[in-house]
């Protein structure tokens, strides 16, 4: 997108893409200072007194604010509170994560070489391919909205479908070689991948592990998805010389129905469950 925009300034433009990153790096660096640790983590470790300065530090505010503290909820055992979930749902989260960041990458970084390899402009790529990326935030924004509706199970799997669909229809209009419809459904798939970033990374991968596993749980399936992201770009360079773009898409199609199927057949449903 930065790229598109800040074409005109010459061919040394491509280096304030990297400048924008570097800067937004370094702010966060500096935000998460601010940022309080768990006080379940400090307590596990022993660290009650730093507990209890953010407890109350949370309370005073809650204070200040009108809040009053939730009434206290007694829950039933639940299955978590056993290591049986273990397997399962690290298996679940593997797929779920490959799923999403597979699909997601193969779009993102190759979307404006493939466009390129069935004879759009170099510009006319890039542009599209921005105007596409503009389905991010809004992805992401329809994702924590519906969460909470939904549930974590419908959404997931229904925005591994939504993924699925256009994918699929995307593949078809890259024959058409019309470049507003492929923006179009280049656009709609955007917020299917966004969707699935706000809800599968951000929320359901952590919540399918008890206390005690979360931490390897979730980082095992994180880095399931970033390995396999290493081998997506020889899969997709050879694709492009050996057969048709979109293969590629048909490909996308193929990990989304997977991974639905996957979250249908043994995902939990994580909302408003006790997580042990």
């Amino acid at each position: 997108f930065f790229i598109t925009i800040w074409s005109p300034l010459g061919q040394e433009s491509w280096r304030l893409v990297f400048a924008v990153i570097g800067v937004a790096a370094i702010i966060v660096c500096i935000a998460r200072q601010a940022m309080p640790e768990s006080p379940r983590w400090l307590i596990q470790h022993g660290r009650f007194d730093e507990a209890e300065g953010i407890i109350s530090r949370i309370e005073r505010e809650m204070a200040d604010a009108g809040i009053s503290p939730a009434e206290q909820v007694v829950f039933e055992k639940s299955a978590m509170d056993s290591d049986a979930h273990l397997a399962r749902n690290l298996f679940l989260g593997i797929v779920v994560v490959i799923g999403t960041s597979l699909t997601q990458y193969t779009y993102t970084t190759f979307g404006p070489s493939i466009l390129k390899n069935i004879g759009l402009a170099t510009q006319t790529s890039l542009l599209s391919t921005a105007i596409t990326m503009l389905a991010a935030p809004l992805g992401a924004l329809i994702g924590a909205l519906l969460i909470e509706k939904l549930g974590r199970r419908v959404e997931v799997s229904g925005a591994f479908i939504w993924v699925a669909v256009f994918a699929f229809a995307y593949a078809m209009a890259l024959n058409a070689g019309s470049t507003a419809l492929i923006t179009v459904l280049g656009f709609l798939m955007t917020i299917g991948f966004y969707v699935l970033n706000a809800s599968v990374i951000s929320v359901y991968v952590g919540e399918l592990f008890s206390t005690r596993y979360r931490f390897r749980g979730a980082g095992i399936s994180q880095g399931a998805g970033k390995a396999v992201n290493v081998v997506m770009p020889f899969a997709v360079t050879w694709i492009l010389a050996n057969l048709q773009p979109n293969v590629i898409y048909f490909g996308i199609v193929a990990i989304a129905l997977v991974a639905a199927a996957v979250t249908l057949a043994i995902g939990p449903e994580t909302k408003s469950r006790r997580l042990g």
